[in-house]
């Protein structure tokens, strides 16, 4: 979405065939999670775009690296919880000395679905970029609902994805 409207965007990565897949398919700034350098890396580029706002999908201690990297005035949207019970770090000096804010998102109350105009709309929008190769889900491994926590802790350095199943 944000190459369809032309908005600078930073995508983390947790494997190079990841990175590739991105940079291959026309995505300009895709940082590797792993690479030693990533922390100072994310900050120059934060700052060279002005970034505003992290979209977290996974929760988790991934956030304690970030954080500490954003610009002035960052807010930080966690809307997963992939990371399980892994709780996050920060001193209370840097979500002030920043001005930093960390909230929840959940679609289901977001302001788009609430109005049925607005959420159709937005299913509008997202029918034009569905077929985009980015959206292909590879799967890894699949697991039972019961099995919900080994999904979660389930990491293929491939970019698989694991698959609950009923």
């Amino acid at each position: 979405m944000t190459r369809k409207r032309t908005i600078p965007a930073i995508f983390l990565v947790r494997s190079q065939s990841a990175r590739e897949r991105l940079l291959n398919n026309g995505v300009e700034h895709v940082l590797l999670t792993t690479e030693p350098d990533f922390e100072s890396r994310l900050e120059g580029l934060a700052a060279d775009l002005g970034t505003t706002a992290v979209l977290d999908g996974l929760g988790g201690d991934l956030l304690t690296r970030i954080l500490p990297r954003l610009p002035m005035n960052s807010t930080a949207y966690i809307y997963g919880f992939m990371g399980g019970p892994v709780p996050i770090s920060l001193p209370a000096t840097l979500l002030m000395g920043r001005n930093l804010i960390v909230r929840r998102f959940s679609n289901l109350e977001s302001a788009t679905v609430s109005k049925p105009d607005a959420l159709a709309a937005a299913i509008n929008d997202i029918e034009g970029l569905i077929d985009d190769p980015l959206f292909v889900t590879r799967i890894g491994k699949e697991f039972n609902f019961d099995q919900v926590y080994e999904a979660m802790s389930y990491e293929a350095t491939s970019g698989a994805r694991a698959i609950l199943v009923p």
